[in-house]
């Protein structure tokens, strides 16, 4: 979950110090993209990021975080929507794991 002023995520992030598994397990999970975005509910967004060694999957939500009165709905989104990414993800990122000691490395 990301909490910024102007600006609400919730997101996977493949990060580990391999860019190239980093990339690989992306298109393994975007491959999937109508399924997970099925059972999260809406689209998302796939940010490969190829000049960088990581990649992103995310849902942003624009707010403005520096009226009090928005930090309860914005923190419901926030757990909402987190919960609701990670059931979608967790099947996929499990066949992402075991290809991770196999096809992806």
């Amino acid at each position: 979950m990301i909490l910024g002023v102007k600006e609400i995520r919730v997101e996977l992030w493949l990060s580990r110090s391999d860019r190239a598994f980093n990339k690989q397990a992306f298109e393994q999970l975007k491959a999937q993209q109508t399924v997970i975005e099925k059972s999260f509910g809406q689209p998302l967004e796939w940010l490969r990021l190829d000049d960088k060694k990581s990649s992103r999957i995310q849902l942003s939500h624009s707010v403005d975080g520096y009226n009090k009165a928005n930090w309860p709905s914005m923190m419901k989104w926030l757990v909402d929507n987190m919960i609701l990414l990670e059931a979608a993800l967790k099947a996929p990122l499990l066949e992402v794991k075991q290809l991770s000691n196999s096809e992806l490395v």
